[in-house]
């Protein structure tokens, strides 16, 4: 297994994009609220695609990772005021 540093740019950027969507498709569900204290959101199946979508085409390539973690909708992340990042 390689890490990070030894992969090309390229792969590195790839490796931090679907980081980005592997975050961001850990949504907070109703099931959840309870063990993890989040506030549970719906994100339909729309919002959840273009989420998608805006990420792979790179729209939050400055964002950290970690900014994607139970957000709900890529809206929510542009809701707090920190538009800037994106």
């Amino acid at each position: 297994m390689l890490g990070l540093e030894e992969l090309s740019e390229r792969d590195r950027a790839t490796v931090r994009q679907a980081r980005r969507l592997d975050r961001f498709l850990t949504q907070p569900f109703f099931s959840t609220e309870a063990m993890t204290g989040s506030a549970s959101r719906f994100v339909s199946l729309k919002q959840t695609l273009d989420g998608c979508e805006r990420i792979l085409t790179g729209e939050f390539k400055e964002r950290d990772e970690s900014d994607f973690y139970m957000i709900g909708a890529v809206d929510d992340l542009c809701a707090t005021g920190d538009e800037d990042a994106a």
